[in-house]
């Protein structure tokens, strides 16, 4: 059977679409890795760019490699190949967020990690849009915006039911605690406080130090309450000093009740 002139245009045509919007792709993923690479860990060499009054400055480079990549992702075929893109985009995103967000550049981060948790959600990979929320939580957290923080972090704790995100639960934890000690809420404090005691150990290294500075903390205060020779297993004057008040006006409301 022989083919067509006509029909061997089309063939051929077809081959160089597929051909193009590949390596256009291919093409965003460099560029993107190119961007937010150690080698431009201060912006050095970019030319920030910003596309509206609120988007935030974000590096023409980092821009250009996530249009490349948005376009070629909806010249693609439906079918696993879309699929695998997406979610190739969805993590080159959260990594342009981070590194936007570790140089202030929150309103762009913040926008790139909600998009990432947009495009996971809907491969449903629960593990990403986790990990995207969490780090927004962290930097949300870091840049005062504790009751944003807090709904963000919530959604992550949310999101990851088939692997429990443990970074979202110990930061809910954490500002949860910070609340509640300031409204007075034992029953809410005491929610708090267990939810970072059943904490595991997380990745970055100061939060580690952290969490288990505070997990030492949360131990002392509650074997303190029990027995006042437990007031006195601190190396904290201050915290011996604020125990030792409290036994005292404990024992000096029951001589009297």
């Amino acid at each position: 059977m022989e083919v067509s002139e006509s029909e061997m245009d089309v063939s051929v045509s077809a081959a160089t679409m597929e051909t193009s919007w590949k390596k256009r792709f291919e093409d965003g993923v460099r560029q993107s890795r190119l961007a937010s690479s150690k080698e431009s860990a201060h912006g050095l060499g970019h030319r920030w760019v910003t596309l509206a009054a609120r988007a935030g400055a974000v590096p023409a480079e980092m821009l250009n490699a996530e249009q490349l990549m948005a376009d070629s992702i909806s010249e693609a075929p439906e079918g696993s190949m879309r699929e695998q893109q997406t979610l190739i985009f969805a993590t080159r995103l959260y990594y342009h967020a981070k590194w936007l967000a570790e140089r202030q550049q929150a309103t762009a981060a913040e926008e790139r990690y909600l998009r990432s948790k947009d495009l996971a959600l809907e491969l449903q990979n629960e593990d990403l849009a986790a990990h995207s929320l969490s780090r927004l939580g962290y930097f949300l957290t870091i840049w005062g915006r504790p009751d944003e923080a807090r709904k963000v972090l919530n959604e992550a704790v949310e999101v990851a039911q088939s692997k429990p995100n443990n970074v979202a639960s110990y930061l809910l934890g954490k500002l949860e605690r910070k609340v509640f000690t300031s409204i007075g809420d034992l029953g809410r404090l005491m929610e708090a406080d267990s939810r970072i005691l059943s904490s595991q150990k997380v990745p970055s290294k100061d939060l580690e130090d952290e969490r288990i500075q505070l997990i030492t903390e949360i131990r002392y205060w509650q074997d303190a309450e029990v027995s006042l020779t437990k007031c006195f297993e601190s190396d904290n004057l201050v915290h011996m000093m604020i125990c030792g008040a409290a036994h005292f006006a404990r024992a000096v409301h029951d001589a009297f009740a």
